[in-house]
């Protein structure tokens, strides 16, 4: 079984007014089975297997920027 390291990743930074519910409208439900039955064009309805294989990493709000911002662009956020 593959880690997620060993996969190709995409990390966003999305600023703006009610940008995390924004972005969770275009990801859809957690659970991918559900998503597909409420949302089928959502990123994990087309792209998520399960639960744990969903497809996307969950969304930081501001109170974890720093650290978020560290881990994926080393600070240049």
């Amino acid at each position: 079984m593959e880690s997620t390291w060993e996969k190709p990743v995409l990390a966003l930074v999305v600023r703006g007014i009610e940008a995390s519910k924004k972005i969770e409208s275009i990801l859809g439900h957690f659970n991918p089975e559900l998503a597909r039955r409420t949302n089928q064009k959502s990123l994990r309805s087309c792209f998520g297997r399960t639960r744990q294989q969903n497809c996307t990493l969950p969304i930081y709000q501001q109170s974890k920027k720093n650290l978020d911002i560290k881990f994926w662009f080393g600070g240049r956020i």
